[in-house]
């Protein structure tokens, strides 16, 4: 069996990519397709290419797939269109039997061991959150994005706006929302580390899952510290609680919004995550410097404090905003 990860890609690729490059390299029976017009910054490894495919090239691919205007004028507004990836990828796939899309600013541990073939196989959809997701490579399951509920087509009302849905999530009709209606398997993986954003400490974040008419469910926050170690191909979440280290191995560790700093000199195959930077791992235990910068962390807290401000101007301006959901709004005032 074959699976690749679909990864567009425009900008800058982060500080640490080829550190992503060499998590892709310890599962060489999983591929990536980098699309891009960035020159490579390093070699990649045998199981990753490159699409060149400039912003513009990309753009009128995508057009040429649907039949109405689609709204695609910022490379992040791609997050909207990753369930829709099969079908509009599909001839650079046609070997594979399961596609996905991934972040890049994640290391991988081992694959094998969390996704192994002969489970995959089970599902039509793996994943259930942006940041990886697979789909069985097939004519019906590479439409499910266009698949109708109640009449409503939610994909062309989400790819002609320029505002972020969350698509290939949860958010009022997501694909997730589709393939459960469609009665389509789907595995609510969730073995990773997801790095809580809004934060100066590593905290795990995990998104509940919606229940009867919720359209989404709120994110839960572990309330212990973290911290994460890429050890030999392997990734790890490390936990402090009553004073003894609970360490855990995960499928991969995602550090979204941070921006992680790398030693000048060459990491090894043993890496230690902290926030905000990777460090060579020696030893069994946490330094306990970065210890005390955690209990520092607890006391004043930066990036807590700007999100709950970011919160707060959220509900007494953007909610309210007439470009962000004028399609709930219409339902709500049904």
């Amino acid at each position: 069996m074959k699976v690749v990860f679909i990864v567009p890609y425009y900008g800058a690729f982060p500080n640490y990519f080829a550190l992503f490059l060499k998590t892709c390299a310890k599962n060489p029976d999983y591929h990536w397709l980098i699309v891009s017009d960035i020159k490579k910054p390093c070699p990649y490894p045998d199981n990753v290419r490159q699409l060149e495919l400039t912003w513009d090239a990309l753009k009128a691919l995508v057009q040429s797939k649907f039949a109405f205007p689609v709204s695609l004028d910022k490379p992040y507004k791609l997050c909207d269109f990753r369930p829709a990836y099969g079908y509009i990828f599909g001839q650079y796939i046609k070997e594979y039997d399961y596609w996905g899309y991934c972040d890049i600013d994640l290391l991988f541990g081992d694959l094998k061991r969390f996704l192994p073939f002969e489970k995959i196989q089970e599902f039509d959809k793996i994943g259930h959150l942006g940041h990886m997701s697979l789909y069985r490579n097939s004519e019906e399951i590479n439409r499910m994005f266009a698949r109708p509920i109640d009449g409503v087509l939610r994909y062309q009302e989400v790819f002609s706006t320029e505002a972020s849905c969350v698509f290939d999530e949860w958010d009022w009709i997501s694909i997730n929302h589709l393939f459960l209606h469609g009665k389509k398997k789907v595995w609510m993986f969730d073995s990773f580390f997801d790095v809580y954003p809004n934060d100066d400490n590593f905290r795990r974040v995990e998104r509940e899952r919606p229940t009867g008419n919720q359209s989404y469910g709120a994110d839960h926050v572990e309330k212990w510290t973290s911290f994460a170690s890429w050890e030999e191909g392997k990734a790890f979440q490390w936990r402090c609680r009553n004073g003894r280290w609970d360490k855990t191995e995960v499928a991969y560790v995602h550090f979204q919004k941070r921006n992680m700093q790398l030693p000048e000199e060459p990491l090894s195959e043993n890496i230690l995550c902290v926030p905000d930077a990777f460090l060579p791992l020696e030893g069994e235990t946490i330094p306990k410097a970065y210890l005390r910068r955690a209990r520092l962390h607890t006391i004043l807290n930066k990036k807590r404090i700007r999100w709950n401000v970011k919160k707060l101007l959220y509900w007494l301006i953007v909610k309210t905003s007439p470009i962000r959901h004028p399609f709930r709004r219409t339902q709500e005032k049904g």
